[in-house]
């Protein structure tokens, strides 16, 4: 028998809720290819909401959610308050309202549920300048392709009407009434072990491994010739904010396999939350296809093997109060000269106080771009600390 490894306590989260959220109609036999922006991993699509054209995200890790200002301009009505947790595990009530008619490539949705977002100085909304989420419980009734090289969503609830093959696919599995699409990798080394994966079109990561899933693959040795780090920090920004300080854990994935196509080499970290996921990072290396309807995950891969191993600085930054501070460490060496919540002073003599929050957000990573820092902090003894500091 495979051991499968699943981590499906994040029904807690959605439960409560979501048959509210299986709302909403579309008429038959539609197909619609629709432009997206790409930002820092995002998918951005055009919405047409009473003959106003707005931009929203495309998540397929969320349900549909659309800002109060419009909320309020079509006249919403009110379905239910309720409690929600975000990808963090923060807390806040949110309204779910019913949008009479929402447009998508001139694809008509009617009465569809929707959460209404209430949050003032809200990072995604602002940053992102969008009005709203398009999510799974929307599109449960469709066959969504991406296509990054075109920069190309289709959508379709027909399976004649897109290019798919059978060896691209494997099985999906959709989570609750709000329909959040599963399926699942397996392990090149120990093919007898399968991590469930959520495709969260909202993530721009790769591979995300929640605490417990991590626990659960050590039990089963699939990092048995790695080196596991760990940190006290956070690595998470979702729509309330910044994560809490957690136990986070950085390990390789030697050799994995997604349908037809196998990864080595890749770095992952766990993000405290309560699903394992692969973000849109994935658009990269291919083409995605996710049938509702049918309940199968496709991954045409432009090519069969990649491999992802990449140096670092071994640590990383997040955003908190407006401020870049240090997120997580994980090189040992560096854990006893900073430590997450950290405030940025300088990198590479670029003063970063006073930075604008949406430019340290969608800008180009410093991490990324350099080899070297010469980074200025100030440290848990609140004294101005600087260091130089390269990849391995």
């Amino acid at each position: 028998m495979k051991k499968i490894i699943t981590a499906f306590s994040f029904l807690l989260i959605f439960n409560a809720f979501a048959q509210n959220l299986n709302h909403g109609k579309v008429k038959a036999d539609y197909y619609a290819e629709i432009p997206f922006k790409w930002i820092k991993g995002k998918i951005i699509i055009p919405v047409e909401i009473n003959n106003k054209t707005y931009s929203f995200l495309l998540d397929t890790g969320a349900p549909n959610i659309i800002s109060k200002k419009i909320a309020k301009s079509i006249q919403a009505k009110h379905l239910k308050t309720i409690v929600v947790k975000d990808a963090t595990g923060k807390k806040n009530n949110m309204n779910i309202v019913e949008i009479p008619l929402l447009k998508l490539g001139g694809i008509s949705f009617e009465n569809t549920a929707s959460l209404e977002q209430n949050i003032t100085n809200n990072l995604v909304f602002e940053c992102f300048e969008i009005d709203g989420f398009i999510g799974s419980n929307m599109l449960r009734n469709s066959i969504i392709q991406f296509g990054l090289k075109r920069k190309l969503i289709i959508l379709t609830d027909s399976k004649k009407k897109v290019n798919l093959s059978k060896k691209d696919a494997s099985k999906l599995q959709l989570i609750g009434k709000q329909k959040l699409p599963i399926f699942w990798m397996k392990f090149k080394q120990d093919r007898k072990v399968k991590l469930a994966l959520e495709f969260d079109s909202g993530s721009s990561g790769f591979i995300d491994v929640c605490n417990r899933n991590y626990h659960e693959l050590k039990k089963q040795h699939v990092f048995k010739n790695t080196n596991i780090k760990t940190a006290n920090g956070s690595n998470t920004i979702s729509l309330f904010g910044s994560g809490d300080k957690k136990e986070l854990f950085q390990f390789i994935i030697p050799k994995g396999k997604i349908n037809n196509f196998t990864f080595k080499n890749a770095l992952v970290s766990s993000n405290g939350g309560s699903l394992s996921k692969i973000g849109t990072k994935l658009l990269q290396y291919g083409v995605v296809t996710i049938d509702f309807i049918d309940k199968k995950f496709y991954f045409k891969p432009s090519k069969k093997e990649v491999d992802l191993h990449e140096k670092t600085f071994g640590f990383n930054f997040t955003v908190k109060d407006n401020q870049l501070i240090i997120g997580t460490v994980w090189n040992a060496n560096l854990k006893s000269k900073m430590a997450y919540g950290n405030k940025i002073l300088s990198i590479n003599g670029i003063d970063y106080t006073n930075k604008d929050i949406c430019e340290l957000m969608l800008g180009k990573s410093i991490l990324e771009q350099e080899n070297k820092l010469q980074i200025t902090f100030i440290n848990k003894d609140n004294k101005k600390t600087t260091l130089f500091i390269e990849k391995q």
